[in-house]
């Protein structure tokens, strides 16, 4: 199982990565540390803009559900 966080990338990484990978194995990351997180989020959100046409349910599982999945071991209910 291998996931990818978007710590770190630019928007043209973080869309390819959408685009050839899918919302299911991605992760929001932010490097909050060293970068501004606000920028991390619109990059992941302009990305999904552009893909799914508007900030939708990929955007949701992305910045939440996914780290869930990884962190507890489950999928959290609908």
């Amino acid at each position: 199982n291998l996931y990818v966080d978007t710590s770190g990338l630019s928007f043209k990484v973080v869309y390819s990565l959408l685009k050839h990978i899918g919302f299911q194995r991605v992760l929001f990351g932010s490097d909050e540390q060293y970068f501004q997180q606000w920028k991390y989020i619109v990059i992941l959100a302009h990305a999904s803009y552009k893909i799914w046409k508007g900030i939708s349910r990929e955007f949701i599982v992305m910045t939440h559900e996914n780290s869930q999945k990884v962190l507890f071991g489950k999928e959290l209910p609908k």
